[in-house]
């Protein structure tokens, strides 16, 4: 009796633990499920990420200690769904990899589940958000008399836009797009008196939609910007709301050629007492060596810029727009570079029109060695033809001038940064390097041009204040290739031939240029200097 007793209990023991285990998983898998649907509950916070994945890993314990219950199937697949929330939410690549995982643990462990027959559609959502760009934010500033919409990304998007009215607004359809939780389905209010709201909201098809309220709005410019990629929306409010945003009325003062009643002060100051503008810089009294060349510094990254874009086709004729033409170049340079050591960046890749401040503010962070901005020319005397190249400097040719006020006209500069812009000029300290690029340039694109169009005119290389190369840190020139107004030469530019000419010139002079950097050693330097 008593062995049977003892039989007994254990039987009961035996047929218990398992029961045990099953109510323990339970009451572990009710908990994790009553924590996942509080943190899936629409409020005003978030869950956060560390939230989100701290439920995955009480989902992935319970499969863990209890894998023969009833449940471990259930909490492989709750915790990839969790992981979907994560990455659709935050984006991070720990998370799209953790619920890849988990369903192939549901595959692998559990392969009569009925829940491995819906794994397929959920990694299809994984990989479709994969694919997806982030909306990462958006910033509005007061800028001079415009209001400023920047909104960044974590990769290039492409968009189309269109302006309404009645009510008056500007909306942006962002295809593959999706927007970080801080602006999903949201509205952004601002102060002042336009743009105050911007509305996102999401769409069929992956795509995310920005409205801009461009009430009281003149007009607004759109551009791209690279390394991060960002669009930018500059609005102009009307006349009677200038005054709202904050910005002074200058009055321009009197100029003449040889003065400017300006000296330059502290920056941000203007005086009053009349100084003669800074000269240009006389390259011929300049050292016989420049610092460049002293410390033995080479190239590695060069920023290509391909003129006008976007609203500013540039020099129009004859059924070519310079913007089209440089940016194909550009583009044609840059597959050659790609084959040399030398890092490429183009300061637009589409037809987007970029400010011109802008262009050497992208050089400048990117920590470009040189600066190579491509234009075609235009002038009214169609019979005018040619190659000329500039570098930046103040000049007193006529033409020079005329070219430079064509170009610059798409600056928002306003009369108030004109000390600023007199300094950045008159101590530039790259124009010796400038100046040597700029004849490589040169002679490297006649030289090339002359082979299937002998006659075609050497300019020269020049010098003129544009503004697309004030700023810039490293030497900088501006190209202009040929002119659209004149049949013949606009002929030629109509052609891959010729194209593939100019941008072999302009792959040329960068390499003849980078070459003469090191050209100089110590014992050379010395032997040259001691026989001068």
């Amino acid at each position: 009796m008593r062995y049977a007793g003892t039989l007994g209990t254990l039987l009961v023991l035996l047929i218990a633990a398992p029961h045990a285990e099953d109510r323990e998983a339970a009451e572990r898998y009710s908990a994790t499920l009553a924590l996942e649907r509080n943190l899936r509950t629409p409020n005003e916070q978030s869950p956060t990420l560390n939230d989100l994945r701290a439920a995955i890993s009480s989902y992935e314990t319970i499969q863990r200690q209890f894998p023969t219950s009833a449940y471990g199937d259930n909490a492989l697949w709750q915790a990839a769904g969790l992981a979907l929330e994560a990455f659709d939410r935050y984006h991070q690549q720990l998370d799209f990899n953790t619920g890849k995982r988990l369903l192939n643990r549901l595959l692998v462990d559990y392969p009569k589940s009925s829940l491995v027959l819906r794994g397929a559609e959920r990694r299809k959502r994984f990989d479709s958000l994969k694919r997806i760009t982030w909306l990462t934010d958006i910033e509005r500033e007061v800028r001079e008399n415009i209001v400023r919409v920047t909104v960044k990304f974590d990769g290039e998007v492409e968009f189309n836009s269109e302006q309404l009215e009645r009510p008056a607004r500007l909306f942006f359809d962002l295809h593959a797009t999706d927007a970080a939780p801080p602006f999903r389905n949201t509205t952004l209010t601002f102060n002042g008196e336009a743009i105050r709201n911007i509305r996102l909201g999401r769409r069929p098809n992956q795509v995310t939609r920005i409205v801009l309220d461009t009430e009281g709005i003149d007009r607004c410019n759109t551009f791209t910007l690279y390394e991060p990629f960002r669009l930018v929306i500059d609005c102009k409010p009307s006349s009677h709301r200038v005054e709202a945003l904050g910005t002074a009325t200058v009055t321009p003062p009197p100029t003449s050629s040889s003065a400017l009643p300006i000296r330059i002060a502290k920056k941000g100051t203007v005086a009053n007492d009349s100084v003669k503008t800074p000269t240009a810089v006389d390259l011929k009294n300049t050292r016989r060596l420049s610092l460049t060349r002293q410390l033995g510094l080479g190239i590695s990254r060069v920023v290509i810029d391909a003129g006008h874009g976007g609203y500013d086709p540039g020099a129009r004729a004859r059924g070519l727009e310079e913007a089209d033409i440089v940016l194909d170049i550009a583009k044609r340079l840059e597959q050659r570079l790609s084959t040399y050591p030398i890092e490429v960046v183009l300061t637009r890749r589409r037809d987007d029109y970029i400010p011109l401040e802008a262009r050497t503010q992208l050089a400048n962070r990117v920590d470009a060695d040189l600066f190579l901005s491509i234009h075609a020319n235009a002038s009214p005397h169609t019979s005018t033809r040619g190659v000329e190249t500039y570098f930046l400097n103040l000049t007193n040719d006529v033409t020079s001038e005329t070219l430079a006020a064509s170009e610059n006209a798409a600056t928002v500069e306003t009369i108030g940064h004109l000390p600023d812009l007199l300094q950045a000029i008159a101590t530039n300290d790259k124009l010796e390097e400038s100046k040597h690029f700029a004849e490589l340039v040169q002679q490297a694109i006649v030289d090339t041009l002359r082979k299937v169009d002998p006659e075609i005119p050497d300019l020269g290389v020049k010098q003129a204040p544009f503004i697309v190369l004030i700023g810039a840190r490293m030497p900088s020139v501006l190209a202009e290739i040929s002119f659209v107004t004149n049949e013949h030469d606009a002929t030629f530019l109509s052609t891959d031939v010729y194209r593939d000419l100019i941008a072999d010139a302009l792959f040329k002079a960068i390499l003849r240029y980078e070459r003469t950097l090191k050209k100089h050693t110590g014992l050379e330097t010395v032997l040259q200097a001691g026989s001068g």
